[in-house]
């Protein structure tokens, strides 16, 4: 019975240390790759627990193993064995304490020990979900009631064990059954996040693809209008000759305005050359004339944009924003500049919201401590505020007014 607890915690911890790897490399491998590797560091970390009770064996052998898994990831020696040392000193630490309510208990039946493999794997899980809520920035908030599962776990063995109620074999067959319920509460859960990122990319996907349509509608209608004047531009020329035989100069001014007016198509708001910066504002500004009654947002970048991914996660979410709080207001008025000239991109929104909290002129410079404020998105943009080492200030006052400032390196 204790070669078969020992295996099944042993399994459980290779899953624990393939969480810790995750934490510090958000790389994927190879399934078969991962499957081989801890399958072998399985085996042998087992073999030689179970074969040789050495201390020092088996604390270099664990060391090894971790090691070897954590270079599937990276090169760097430093990094190799810093993250190494990292996760085998935790299990270590796990070691030390989860001995210490055995210290006193021994049974007939000599299943202490083998409550002891479980009870770590436990406190082991606990580390675990709880440096991942600190060193991981997304989903936050997601991990603190997960902890509660296997320190509820924890809470049921000492009870037992303490208790004197469950002893012998039925104990065993609780903490194996308490194994089990944690992992598949952590599986479940890892699907459902992964359900939920799925959702949303296919949410965020739908809405380019839409972005997209709109300017490609966009740039097909202009292409009927230049297709149509170009048909009848003899036609043109020839009235506008005759309308200057006769010295009919406004009438001609008036008639060329005519001509750009047909050309000119109202959708297409912005034209910066740029197609994917052209698609997001054309579709958000069209959707801010739709819903707001005073748009007023200038444009100045340039075609070749570098970084435009990260540019465009900054202007999208907080002109989203914008138009949302000030599309719930009875004002509502939005107002602003983009701006991309010499490395240096500017970015301003001034929007008229509803005033929850009474923070009249409250001006708050976000910057790598993390605010509370509302916004959809607004995380993003300043981990991308972060990343480039520039400002962004948010006032509120009569209208809410948000400040983006970027130094963009050029690649």
């Amino acid at each position: 019975m204790e070669t078969i607890i020992c295996m099944i915690a042993n399994l459980f911890r290779m899953y624990i240390v393939y969480r810790f790897v995750g934490i510090f490399f958000a790389e994927k491998k190879s399934p078969k790759l991962l499957f081989l590797v801890y399958g072998v560091y399985y085996v042998i970390n087992t073999a030689f627990y179970l074969g040789l009770h050495l201390a020092w064996v088996n604390i270099i052998n664990a060391f090894v193993g971790v090691a070897v898994i954590v270079s599937l990831y990276t090169r760097s020696v430093r990094k190799i064995i810093g993250v190494a040392s990292s996760i085998y000193i935790l299990n270590m630490i796990c070691d030390i304490i989860a001995t210490v309510p055995f210290r006193e208990y021994v049974d007939a039946a000599g299943t202490s020990n083998q409550i002891l493999f479980v009870f770590c794997d436990f406190l082991y899980l606990i580390c675990e979900l709880v440096a991942e809520r600190i060193l991981k920035t997304r989903d936050e908030g997601q991990h603190i009631p997960l902890v509660l599962v296997p320190l509820i776990s924890v809470v049921l063995l000492m009870y037992m064990i303490y208790s004197g109620q469950v002893m012998g074999v039925p104990i065993v067959v609780v903490s194996i059954g308490l194994l089990l319920i944690n992992f598949l509460v952590i599986y479940l859960y890892n699907e459902l996040l992964f359900s939920l990122k799925k959702i949303h990319e296919n949410k965020l996907l739908n809405e380019k693809i839409e972005m997209y349509h709109h300017q490609i509608q966009i740039i097909s209608q202009n292409e009927k209008r230049v297709s149509a004047l170009r048909h009848d531009l003899k036609n043109h020329f020839s009235e506008i000759q005759i309308m200057a035989g006769k010295g009919k100069y406004s009438e001609i001014q008036s008639y060329i305005g005519n001509m750009l007016l047909y050309i000119g198509n109202s959708e297409e708001i912005v034209k910066t050359g740029n197609v994917e910066m052209d698609s997001l504002l054309n579709y958000l500004l069209q959707k801010a004339r739709e819903q707001l009654h005073e748009v007023d947002v200038k444009v100045n970048v340039p075609e070749d944009i570098m970084n435009l991914f990260d540019i465009n996660v900054v202007v999208g979410n907080l002109l989203d924003n914008a138009i949302e709080a000030a599309g719930a207001t009875d004002e509502k008025v939005l107002k602003g500049f983009i701006t991309l000239e010499q490395g240096i991109f500017k970015l301003q929104f001034t929007n008229s919201y509803k005033k929850e909290r009474q923070q009249q002129g409250d001006k708050q410079p976000i910057g790598k401590k993390k605010r509370h404020h509302s916004g959809i998105g607004l995380k993003n943009v300043q981990e991308i505020v972060d990343k480039y080492n520039g400002i962004m200030e948010i006032t509120e006052g009569k209208y809410f007014d948000i400040r983006v400032l970027l130094y963009v390196s050029k690649d």
